[in-house]
């Protein structure tokens, strides 16, 4: 019987790290400028409506300074593709915006994803219109990062600003790997306001290379959010501190974001990482390489962790590190060093920690006068899981060390690294159902969403299940999300994943029938159990 517990208490620390950004982002004062650009309108606009947009972003850019009564500005940008250099195909060439530029304005906003000029309805705003910074100058790319040579260097170059954000952007293309300074996108208010912020939501990262001893991301912000996004097959060095994907002096948090074939290091920060609800899937490493997480302190909450590879400790903090409510597993590192290592100690709760490759001496380790302390999870080797040789082990209720039962993780392939058929999901006898800690109140959801205090085992007493996958009795095949009805949600995610025949954020997949295919049959026994409602 599913039952669910009710409780008063419904607070996470990926819905905190969004109420901290959703605050950061209110507009700093009442009166703000919009400037409209589509790729797809005729040059010579001004910018100020969808009727008369401009049609480079460069020149909303370069625009800005006539705005300089207005303390915030938004730029709209219509579906398309948009290339620096206004044509000129120089590599040097990046959208570039700066504080002298844009006079007093404290904060910027793009925006993309518009229907734009031309559509009966240009204001229109969804994820189906795509608006996309590529560094294919000359559109020739090809996949695995072919013909790559002429590509633009850097795609956004912003100084000076207090306040950032970005939505509904891609970005893609950047080969910085011979630049001087190689990065794609650098976010750097360049000594101004110390709360400076770097707000980026619903954008794609992808196919970039800055493998010369550059960063993907470089935020200089005192603050960096980045919700639902997705950093994929991005490819960096992870030699030196800011030789990563994403760089940042002060964060980076990430909230909702699917992190997945990308080369070289993940994080770089000065102080804390925090990574709530995240799936962190088969990121690979140069050999003699550092750490892919390099922090302060930091944490991972309500994360999949799975298939990621390094020939050094995965995650390196100087203090403190939470785990809570993860699922890590099949992840190597090298040499003699641990998965995860913090000198600061590190707490583990209600998580899974199995079948990961690691030095000697454990999977786990903490500094000389700290304390790893674990409770209610699942790890490999019990005890033996945690380096011996510094700190201590406060070795807590609940912990088993048993199989988790994911048994299609690989998927039918038996390829983890092919996530678009893999399948997180617990097995129905998998010890971790209902065997997480009672006393923990009702979150706000697992990793997908799904409310996480369900009877999964049909003893009547209620408990989250360890890991980051809240297990639930089979009931309705067309339950997509998992959320116990059969709704309009369903059909989107389904629809969705079906278009891109592969993964999409929470692990749904378009193989309905399990047959190893995807192909129309997959669509009709969906729709027969979506009209069916179970």
């Amino acid at each position: 019987m599913l039952t669910v517990k009710q409780t008063t208490h419904a607070t996470d620390y990926p819905t905190s790290m969004a109420a901290v950004a959703a605050a950061l982002s209110i507009a700093v004062a009442a009166k703000g400028q919009t400037i409209y650009v589509d790729d797809s309108a005729p040059p010579g606009g001004s910018g100020g409506s969808w009727e008369s947009p401009f049609h480079d972003l460069q020149d909303a850019f370069d625009s800005m300074s006539r705005f300089d009564r207005w303390r915030y500005i938004t730029v709209k940008l219509g579906q398309g593709t948009y290339k620096p250099g206004r044509g000129s195909n120089s590599r040097m060439s990046s959208f570039t915006l700066d504080r002298r530029t844009v006079g007093s304005a404290m904060s910027v906003e793009l925006r993309g994803g518009y229907a734009g000029y031309g559509a009966p309805e240009p204001d229109l705003y969804s994820a189906a219109f795509v608006s996309v910074l590529s560094g294919d100058l000359k559109g020739d790319d090809t996949p695995n990062f072919g013909h790559r040579q002429d590509n633009a260097q850097r795609i956004l170059d912003l100084k000076g600003l207090s306040n950032l954000r970005m939505s509904g952007i891609t970005i893609t293309g950047a080969n910085a790997s011979d630049a001087a300074d190689p990065v794609a996108v650098n976010i750097d208010p360049a000594g101004l306001d110390k709360s400076a912020y770097f707000d980026a939501s619903t954008c794609t990262f992808q196919e970039n290379d800055v493998r010369a001893a550059g960063a993907l991301l470089r935020v200089r912000a005192s603050y960096a959010y980045m919700n639902h996004c997705t950093i994929n097959n991005n490819r960096a060095n992870f030699w030196d501190f800011e030789q990563t994907n994403i760089y940042s002096d002060s964060g980076p948090g990430l909230g909702d974001c699917t992190i997945r074939n990308n080369t070289g290091g993940i994080i770089r920060s000065n102080t804390e990482a925090y990574l709530g609800r995240c799936w962190v899937l088969s990121n690979g490493s140069w050999p003699d390489s550092g750490s892919a997480i390099v922090s302060k302190t930091g944490a991972l909450g309500t994360c999949f962790v799975a298939g990621n590879t390094s020939p050094n400790t995965w995650w390196s903090a100087a203090g403190l590190v939470r785990v809570d409510q993860c699922t890590i597993i099949a992840n190597s590192t090298g040499g003699d060093v641990s998965l995860i290592k913090a000198e600061g100690g590190m707490s583990v709760q209600d998580s899974i920690v199995w079948g990961n490759s690691a030095g000697p001496f454990g999977t786990l380790g903490v500094g000389g006068d700290t304390y790893l302390f674990a409770e209610y999870s699942n790890i490999e080797h019990g005890r033996s899981a945690v380096d011996p040789r510094r700190g201590s082990l406060a070795w807590g209720r609940g912990n088993i060390d048993a199989d988790p039962q994911i048994p299609n993780l690989a998927g039918d392939d038996g390829d983890l690294s092919t996530w678009n058929d893999n399948n997180v999901l617990l097995a129905a006898s998998s010890p971790c159902i209902d065997a997480g800690d009672p006393q923990v109140g009702q979150y706000s959801g697992d990793i997908f969403g799904v409310v996480r205090w369900v009877d999964g085992n049909g003893d009547s007493t209620i408990a989250i299940d360890i890991g980051a996958v809240e297990f639930l009795p089979p009931a309705c095949a067309a339950d997509v999300n998992r959320d116990g009805r059969v709704d309009a949600e369903d059909l989107w995610l389904f629809w969705r994943a079906f278009e891109n025949s592969d993964i999409v954020t929470g692990g749904i997949t378009a193989d309905f029938n399990h047959d190893g295919f995807v192909t129309g049959d997959d669509w009709d026994e969906f729709i027969a159990a979506f009209v069916s409602g179970c």
